[in-house]
């Protein structure tokens, strides 16, 4: 199962690792750098931003207030499947700790449409 396999990674990472020449390793770590600096692919981003983007932003809201006391409201504007922009507004504010919703959305989300 899965618990078993993520015991045994760590494992398979040191015994891949350590059977690489110093040139496969400096192959691997140009390879790691590259693919971290690349971004998915119009598609990929799409269906995650559709997917997972309310949880990231949810997330972020919720870790700032944690660590910094500080409320968030967020616009965002992505592509979806099809190319069309897709925007919302986001805010979690009245859901914690003595907050509110923030309500100065109205000409900011018009500006912000017309931006994107």
């Amino acid at each position: 199962g899965d618990q078993e396999m993520i015991s045994k990674y760590q494992w398979g990472v040191n015994k891949v690792m350590g059977g690489l020449t110093q040139e496969e390793m400096k192959e691997a770590e140009r390879l790691a750098k590259e693919w971290r600096k690349a971004k998915p692919p119009a598609k990929v981003q799409a269906k995650t931003a559709s997917q997972k983007g309310e949880k990231y932003m949810r997330e972020f809201a919720e870790e700032m207030w944690r660590q910094c006391g500080m409320r968030v409201a967020v616009l965002t504007a992505w592509k979806d499947g099809l190319g069309q922009t897709m925007t919302t507004k986001y805010d979690i504010n009245d859901q914690m700790e003595d907050g509110e919703a923030f309500n100065g959305w109205g000409g900011a989300h018009q500006r912000w449409m017309e931006y994107v």
